[in-house]
């Protein structure tokens, strides 16, 4: 038996994919009203070691990101009928450790409360290529430097 450590769903409901931690896999799940019933290109690998998160930025999100313990990201563009290919040559590290992160759903952004740095980060991406880059110019260090960020970012925190 697995570990199921992240869960998204499609904005129109249809789709839910699942990260399995050992495997380093990405599962992706038709939803019927019979029940799930798993793509016949699933499972996807994501390229790094224990899958943590999946984000879909939403309404209608073309893009996925997986990020792990070994704080690396990946980007996948998604197929309409929720199938991933991979973006470049991901997955990409990222400073801190980073095991959750949100989408901004208005633009090509990530946000990530980094561990090892106290801060929450904002990450613009490139979804041609599937490079990352800090936005510094956003980067929230917390009051108390040196501690730790857990949990979901929010975009309003580092707006």
């Amino acid at each position: 038996n697995d570990i199921v450590y992240g869960l998204a769903v499609s904005s129109s409901g249809n789709v839910v994919w699942a990260t399995e931690y050992t495997t380093c896999q990405i599962h992706a799940y038709a939803v019927t009203p019979a029940g799930f019933n798993e793509l016949g290109s699933s499972p996807f690998l994501t390229g790094d070691a224990n899958p943590c998160d999946v984000v879909v930025p939403s309404p209608g999100g073309s893009w996925l990101f997986q990020n792990s313990s070994a704080d690396g990201v990946s980007t996948f563009s998604v197929a309409a009928d929720g199938a991933l290919t991979e973006i470049g040559s991901s997955p990409s590290a990222l400073p801190g450790s980073v095991y959750q992160f949100t989408a901004d759903p208005t633009r090509d952004r990530f946000y990530a409360p980094a561990m090892g740095l106290g801060a929450l980060l904002a990450v613009d991406v490139n979804l041609s290529t599937g490079a990352f880059t800090e936005n510094a110019s956003l980067r929230v260090t917390l009051a108390s430097a040196g501690g730790t960020a857990c949990g979901k970012a929010v975009s309003a925190a580092c707006a």
